[in-house]
């Protein structure tokens, strides 16, 4: 007896052990804190994004659009804020008045350039005419800050912020929690990563001052937007339970666009938090002349 003693305790030390760890299960509120905190340091990251719209939409290109199904998917590289790079591919599909129409289309935007192509734009007042399925990349060049009075057709212009905005940044969203959780539900995995999984509301007053404090800092403006209208949103929220950084959030509500109420159905999703993307420029392409590109296209105002 004596001898299994020692091996008593040791097996009764590992027990308890185990057991802490089992019963130190984070809080909610203590997942969500780390969450804003791992979100101040996200610098990179693979997205993908589905947003349903339902209701009387004010699309340009189309009359009396009632519903629109977008996908978009990419990488972003913003190591530094001021320079960031990033890609997108673009699906969108909906229906109007006179009949369906899609569009398709990839971005990629780098240091000096914005590099876009169509692959997609099918309209129902141009059936049976097709749009952009030549797939040529058109590139504008962004502003040199050297000469920032520069002006070009296609010219993009760029704010840059200084260190101290960008530490000011940070720090808020760290600190500032905008999301509540209402109510636990079971882990999961979401695209290989292992999730707490919570549903959420937004809490207004914070996403408010939130956003008062973002425009102020960085001089953006808010003008038009209601945050109180937030409240209403159904939400869920799925965090990575090794880096607490955003996994997935789906968010469904209606918002009132042009006085009439607009259904929405976004679910938003991110990996590969931090890893080294390497985001590429195009092998060709060619200055946008807009005007030029227009006459082409078959377009003329």
């Amino acid at each position: 007896m004596a001898r299994r003693l020692p091996w008593l305790i040791l097996l009764c030390s590992v027990s308890l052990t185990l057991g802490g760890c089992l019963l130190s299960r984070l809080t909610p509120d203590e997942v969500m804190a780390k969450f804003s905190q791992a979100s101040a340091g996200l610098a990179s990251f693979h997205y993908t994004a589905d947003l349903k719209l339902t209701g009387n939409l004010p699309i340009h290109l189309v009359q009396e659009a009632t519903s629109v199904q977008l996908k978009f998917a990419g990488d972003v590289d913003n190591q530094d804020p001021n320079t960031p790079q990033f890609t997108v591919q673009a699906n969108l599909a909906g229906i109007s008045a006179q009949g369906p129409f899609a569009l398709a289309g990839e971005l990629v935007n780098l240091a000096d350039y914005t590099y876009f192509r169509l692959t997609n734009l099918a309209l129902p007042t141009l059936l049976p005419v097709s749009l952009g399925t030549d797939s040529r990349w058109y590139k504008i060049r962004h502003v040199p800050r050297a000469n920032p009075n520069e002006s070009k057709l296609g010219v993009l212009d760029g704010a840059t912020f200084t260190p101290e905005q960008l530490a000011a940044l940070e720090t808020l969203i760290a600190t500032t929690p905008v999301l509540e959780v209402s109510e636990t539900l079971p882990d999961a995995t979401v695209s290989g990563q292992r999730s707490y999984h919570y549903r959420t509301s937004i809490k207004p007053e914070a996403i408010t001052s939130f956003a008062q404090q973002i425009g102020q800092l960085l001089s953006l403006s808010n003008a038009g937007l209601d945050w109180a209208k937030t409240s209403s949103y159904q939400s869920e929220v799925w965090v990575n339970k090794r880096n607490f950084q955003l996994t997935q959030l789906k968010l469904a509500g209606t918002y009132p666009i042009n006085g009439s109420p607009v259904a929405f159905e976004l679910l938003l999703g991110l990996s590969r938090h931090n890893d080294s993307l390497k985001i590429a420029l195009p092998k060709a392409s060619e200055e946008l002349d807009l005007q030029h590109w227009l006459t082409n296209q078959g377009i003329s105002f």
